[in-house]
């Protein structure tokens, strides 16, 4: 099987662009609305996590804060 060319092989495998010129109607993004529930929200984590990784020296991610309140009613 022949190798393609360089130029032909795309830079990132898996990774769609698209050029929208000024004036030309944005297309639709079907394949992101064929991607199931899960597979979105994972997609929205792998980008959250990278942005936290530019905005952070660690690579820690954020966690639920687990204050402990204790609250009494008046009257009980």
């Amino acid at each position: 099987m022949e190798q393609p060319k360089p130029a032909e092989r795309p830079l990132r495998p898996g990774v769609v662009s698209r050029v929208i010129r000024k004036g030309t109607p944005e297309p639709t993004d079907v394949d992101w609305m064929a991607l199931t529930p899960e597979q979105r929200i994972d997609a929205v984590w792998t980008l959250t996590k990278a942005c936290m990784a530019w905005n952070s020296e660690g690579d820690d991610e954020p966690r639920l804060q687990r204050s402990v309140v204790h609250i009494k009613r008046k009257g009980r």
